[in-house]
C-alpha cells in the first residue's frame, strides 16, 4: 500500500440550503444554493428506418429521467488536491451528482486507483492558502470525452457564478494538457485562476465551491445546452457554414479501429464530406468546424462527443455500436442521430467494451445507403 496519506472517502449527510450568494460562503457548516430545479432530460430525434436501431435505442437508454439541476455546494475546512479531489484529513469527498457515476465506487477505504494518486493526501503537501472561496470543476478523468461530458458544463456553470461572486477563484493544476487550458483561458478571467502543482501542493481556501454535474446515467439536464452555448460563444465564429464533416480516427489509434478507414474517407469525400483529423486541430479550430457543420459522421469515439458544439438540427452519424452518451448529447443539442452498425459488429449494438483492439470492417455499399438516407 502506498504511504501517501490516503485513508478513504468521506461524505456530508446534509447541506443547509440558502437563498443568497452571500449566505453561501458564510458560517461554519456546509451549505448549498439551487439555481435550477431538477428537470426531465431532453428527448431526441430518431429518424424512421434508421437501420434497425430505433427500437434498440429506445429500449437500451432511458427515454426520460429526472436529472438534478444546477446547484453549488460550499464546503468549509477542506482542501483541493490532485486533479480535482476535495480532501479532508486524508479522505476524499464523494457524492453522486458531483462525481461521475461509478467514480465513487472506486474511492474505497484504504483503496484508490493508482492513476488518481497523483500527490500526497497528507500534511506533506505544501499548502497554497487563500481567504477567498475556490471552485473546482474537474475530476481525475482527464481525457477528452470525459472532459466534454462531465466537466465542461460545470466550468460554464462556475463562470456564471463568478458573475455574481467576483472573488471566486478557480483551482487549476499546472500540468493540465494544453487542450484543457485552451478552454480554461477562454472561459475564465486569468486573474481568477489559482495554479498548483498536483504532485506536491494542495489549495486551502476559505471554502470549496462545487457545481453539480447536471447529469445522471449519462443523461443531461436541459440547462446544460445553454451552458454549452456559453462556451461556444467564447470562441470566434467560423467563416464556413453548412459543411459536411467526417471526423477520421485513422491517425489516432484507440481500443477500436476501422480497418478500411482509408476507403471510408475516399467514399465520403466523393459525397462532398471534408475529411478532418481532429487531433491535429486546436480546440478553437475544432469548435469552429463543428459549429458550422450541418452533417457529421465519425466512428464512435470521444471525437464524436464534440458534436455537442454543433447546433440544433445537425445530422450526426456514429459508425459503430450505440452509446448512451452520444445518444444523450444528440438529445440535449436536438440533433438527428443515426447509427451505422457494420455487419462485422453482428448484433453487438449497445455499449460494448468487452475487449480491446477491436477491428471493424465497413461495407462501403451499405454505408452509402446509410449516408443517402441521412442526407436525403
Amino acid at each position: 500500500m502506498r504511504n501517501d496519506g490516503y485513508i478513504g472517502p468521506f461524505s456530508i449527510d446534509a447541506f443547509e440550503e440558502v437563498s443568497s450568494i452571500e449566505a453561501l460562503n458564510q458560517g461554519d457548516h456546509p451549505r448549498k444554493i439551487i439555481w435550477s430545479p431538477p428537470m426531465h432530460s431532453p428527448t431526441g430525434h430518431f429518424p424512421k428506418g434508421n437501420f434497425r436501431d430505433v427500437y434498440e435505442i429506445e429500449q437500451s437508454h432511458q427515454s426520460n429521467w429526472t436529472v438534478r439541476g444546477a446547484e453549488f455546494l460550499s464546503i468549509p475546512n477542506a482542501e483541493i488536491g490532485g486533479n480535482g479531489f476535495i480532501i479532508r484529513n486524508g479522505r476524499v469527498f464523494t457524492q453522486n451528482g458531483i462525481n461521475p457515476d461509478g467514480m465513487n465506487d472506486l474511492i474505497k477505504e484504504g483503496e484508490l486507483p493508482d492513476i488518481w494518486r497523483i500527490g500526497p493526501f497528507s500534511d506533506e503537501s505544501e499548502l497554497i492558502r487563500t481567504s477567498d472561496p475556490v471552485a473546482v470543476f474537474t475530476n481525475p478523468h482527464i481525457v477528452y470525452g470525459h472532459f466534454l461530458c462531465e466537466m465542461l458544463p460545470r466550468a460554464a456553470l462556475v463562470r456564471n457564478l463568478q458573475a455574481v461572486m467576483p472573488n471566486l477563484k478557480i483551482a487549476v493544476p499546472h500540468k493540465f494538457p494544453d487542450w484543457i487550458m485552451e478552454f480554461v483561458r477562454r472561459i475564465f478571467p486569468q486573474e481568477s485562476l489559482i495554479r498548483y502543482d498536483a504532485e506536491t501542493q494542495r489549495v486551502k481556501p476559505s471554502r470549496v465551491v462545487l457545481p453539480t454535474m447536471m447529469q445522471e446515467y449519462g443523461l443531461f439536464h436541459p440547462f446544460c445546452s445553454h451552458l454549452i452555448n456559453n462556451v461556444i460563444n467564447c470562441f470566434p465564429r467560423s467563416e464556413f457554414n453548412n459543411r459536411k464533416t467526417y471526423l477520421s480516427r485513422r491517425f489516432c489509434r484507440s481500443w477500436r479501429t476501422i480497418i478500411n478507414e482509408i476507403e471510408v474517407e475516399s467514399f465520403l469525400e466523393s459525397r462532398d464530406f471534408s475529411v478532418i483529423y481532429p487531433e491535429k486541430l486546436s480546440i478553437q479550430e475544432q469548435i469552429s468546424l463543428l459549429r458550422s457543420s450541418s452533417h457529421v459522421i465519425s466512428p464512435f469515439s470521444s471525437a464524436l462527443h464534440g458534436t455537442m458544439f454543433c447546433g440544433p438540427n445537425t445530422y450526426v452519424m456514429s459508425i459503430g455500436y450505440m452509446n448512451n452518451l452520444q445518444n444523450s448529447i444528440s438529445r440535449l443539442r436536438q440533433h438527428h442521430l443515426h447509427y451505422f452498425i457494420p455487419e462485422s459488429e453482428g448484433r453487438r449494438l449497445v455499449d460494448y467494451r468487452g475487449g480491446y483492439n477491436i477491428e471493424t470492417y465497413v461495407d462501403i455499399t451499405e454505408l452509402g445507403k446509410a449516408v443517402d438516407q441521412m442526407i436525403s
